[in-house]
C-alpha cells in the first residue's frame, strides 16, 4: 500500500452522504464525488458557517447558544466548531 497522501484530501477520508465533504471539518477538505464532481454549494455553506463562527468570535458571542443565549458546551464546540446552538431546532415548529 502506497503510504503516500491522497492529493486532493490529503488521504483523509470524506463523507460523500454528505455532498462530498468531510464530516468532520478536521477531516480534511472536500473531496471529489465518485464522477470527479465536488458539491460547491455545501463548500460555500460550510464557508459560510466558518465567516459566521468568526464574527461570533470577533463579537465575543462564540461560546453561546444564539437564540438562547446558553453557554454552548466545549464538547460541542470541539466536534462542531460551527455550531450556533446547544440543540437542533425542533422541524415541528
Amino acid at each position: 500500500m502506497d503510504p503516500s497522501p491522497d492529493p486532493v484530501d490529503g488521504g483523509l477520508a470524506a463523507d460523500p452522504a454528505n455532498g462530498g465533504l468531510a464530516a468532520d471539518p478536521a477531516a480534511g477538505p472536500p473531496r471529489p464525488d465518485e464522477r470527479g464532481a465536488v458539491d460547491l454549494a455545501a463548500v460555500a455553506a460550510e464557508l459560510a458557517d466558518v465567516e459566521r463562527a468568526m464574527e461570533r468570535v470577533e463579537a465575543g458571542t462564540y461560546w453561546t447558544d444564539e437564540l438562547t443565549g446558553a453557554a454552548l458546551p466545549d464538547e460541542l464546540l470541539a466536534e462542531h466548531p460551527t455550531a450556533r446552538r446547544a440543540t437542533a431546532p425542533d422541524p415541528e415548529r
